[in-house]
């Protein structure tokens, strides 16, 4: 009998188990950003960034340090980068040139290259087990796909074809007990009788709403919307990363920017936020025994993508400081380490 529940294709909760919840569950991957067993899209347009950006945050995963410089990666963790176009050693290259701003870490990083493998293909299941088997000992944490139109067999705007495609990567992604990072494209803007493009939303990803309506979380890339006579590089104008669908509420929504395109490549975080600098400090003087991200958030009422780079910037300068073994973190200043 226990042979044949192991091959249910579903978990049994009941009676003395039915409130034995992970310990571990909902904790983050990377804080802001990512959160363990997650199911995410990232969506673009073409020459945002958008691999870039993945496969910095894959970087900082396997090596535990901070995505963007910024968001804390708790913990160095195995990472699988499914990378479906583009040429091996262009993607090996763009990986060594990204490590000074993400260092990576060659034990937790696979990257698999070719555009033969669809994830919903029939006859796929010896490329399941293989995987499986191979990495039994250091499965994936997270599983970067990337792109969605060359990763899938069928018509991306059919239903049943893309719920295919999302079964084979959630039975993957249980598995390994993984999240899931999904680098997909935007429609094309369109344009309103006065000539100017629509204001664009994380409702624009291109093919079936399935995507949408399976995922935890929708962020998409853009670029950043400057005030009119606002002078800036048009060649390569600073990006701006949203999320308005998510499930947790704890995803980072609005923050901008900067792509450096040659050596090192990558994203860093253009904006400074000295008042809101000031309303930490002040917070955590009358709070002497220390606050935790979420504290901290809640009571000062900083947006979540802003308080991440100003929490940074306070650690930067020295100003306060994580106290040492505590979970969740708590921070106070300096003075009352």
């Amino acid at each position: 009998m226990e042979d044949l529940k192991r091959k249910l294709p579903f978990r049994v909760y009941g009676g003395d188990n039915l409130f034995d919840i992970k310990e571990d569950a909902g904790e983050p991957l990377v804080e802001g950003i990512l959160y363990k067993n997650d199911f995410v899209q990232l969506i673009a347009e073409d020459k945002q960034g958008k691999s870039i950006l993945c496969m910095q945050m894959a970087a900082s995963l396997s090596s535990g340090t901070p995505f963007l410089g910024t968001y804390e990666v708790p913990e160095a963790v195995p990472i699988w980068y499914f990378s479906h176009e583009g040429k091996d050693a262009e993607m090996q290259g763009r990986l060594q040139r990204i490590q000074s701003l993400a260092p990576v870490n060659p034990d937790n990083f696979q990257l698999f290259c070719g555009s033969a493998f669809r994830w919903n293909e029939q006859g796929n299941e010896y490329v399941f087990e293989w995987l499986l088997e191979t990495y039994k000992d250091n499965l994936p944490k997270v599983i970067f796909i990337d792109p969605l139109y060359a990763a899938s067999v069928g018509d991306l705007n059919a239903n049943a074809a893309m719920g295919d495609f999302i079964k084979a990567v959630r039975v993957m992604a249980e598995a390994c007990d993984a999240a899931v990072f999904l680098v997909h494209h935007m429609k094309k803007n369109q344009r309103d009788s006065e000539g100017k493009h629509f204001t664009r939303s994380d409702g624009d990803g291109y093919g079936s709403a399935v995507f949408k309506w399976a995922v935890d979380s929708v962020l998409y890339l853009d670029t950043y919307n400057y005030a009119q006579g606002e002078t800036y590089d048009k060649k390569n104008p600073d990006r701006y990363l949203r999320c308005n669908t998510q499930r947790s509420n704890k995803i980072a929504d609005g923050i901008r920017m900067k792509l450096h395109q040659d050596d090192p490549l990558g994203f860093y975080i253009v904006d400074k936020h000295l008042e809101d600098q000031h309303k930490l400090v002040a917070l955590l003087k009358n709070n002497k025994k220390g606050l935790t991200n979420d504290d901290m958030m809640k009571l000062s009422k900083i947006k979540k993508s802003t308080f991440f780079v100003v929490k940074k910037e306070l650690l930067e300068n020295g100003s306060i400081r994580w106290v040492a073994d505590t979970k969740p973190k708590i921070f106070r200043l300096k003075e009352y380490i």
